[in-house]
This record gives C-alpha cells, sequence and structure tokens, in this order.
C-alpha cells in the first residue's frame, strides 16, 4: 500500500497528539518525583514507566494512522508537540498543580504517621499475646 503525500501530511501533523500526550505524562511522573522526593531506584522505575508507556502510546499511533508504516517524520512530529506541550500548558500546568500535591504529600504523611503508631500498639499487643505475656 502507497502512502500519499496527504495521508503523510495528516499523520505528520497528527502526531503532535502524542507528542502532547507523552508531554502530560512527563509532568505527572516529574511532579510525583519532585513532591515524593523519589530515591534513586524509585527514579530509575518511574523512567522505565514513562519509556515503556511512551513506546506503546507511539506504537499505538503509528498502527492506527499509518497501519504499522513506521516512518522517520513522526519522530521530529512527536517531539515538537512534547515541547510545545511543556515549554508553553506544561510550565503553567507544574506552578498551578505544585501546591496541591504538596498539600496531598502532608496530608499523606500524616496519615501514614497514625497508622504506624496504630500498627506499633498493634504489634506490640500481639507481641504479649503470642509470648503469653502481658503488654506493657
Amino acid at each position: 500500500m502507497e502512502l500519499t503525500f496527504a495521508v503523510q501530511s495528516a499523520a505528520f501533523l497528527y502526531s503532535l497528539l502524542p507528542g502532547i500526550l507523552i508531554g502530560v505524562i512527563y509532568g505527572l511522573f516529574k511532579l510525583l518525583r519532585t513532591v515524593f522526593n523519589f530515591s534513586n531506584v524509585m527514579t530509575f522505575a518511574a523512567d522505565v514507566a514513562f519509556m515503556i508507556i511512551s513506546a506503546v502510546l507511539i506504537y499505538l499511533y503509528i498502527l492506527a494512522f499509518l497501519s504499522g508504516y513506521v516512518r522517520l517524520y513522526l519522530l521530529p512530529g512527536i517531539l515538537a508537540g512534547f515541547l510545545a506541550y511543556r515549554l508553553t500548558l506544561g510550565k503553567l500546568l507544574c506552578k498551578v498543580y505544585r501546591p496541591f500535591f504538596m498539600l496531598l504529600k502532608r496530608l499523606f504523611s500524616a496519615v501514614s504517621k497514625k497508622i504506624k503508631i496504630f500498627a506499633k500498639k498493634v504489634l506490640k499487643k500481639l507481641r504479649g499475646l503470642l509470648y503469653n505475656r502481658q503488654a506493657g
């Protein structure tokens, strides 16, 4: 099957959309990484997950619009969509959502602290039951 110039031009223009979607996903990963202070292992795992998600999105786009034909002009289109999002709307949304995620982080740490205290008390009681001693 021969791809006409019109189909290839439309595919290039539509390749901006997966680039924008990849930019949104990257922004979410970046926000989570900065708010929750990921360790090196968690950062590596998040980067691998981002790469896999991006690869699947690009693969599905190529299947949907070009019947599986891989064309090199798609990569600059995807990169242009990614950069357009990151340099415009991405910066704005990061500034807007960062305080919200910081509030979530404080809430998460407070709940986590309460759960740890409760778990320690329960384990202390269980230790007394298991070893037939009084917990004290």
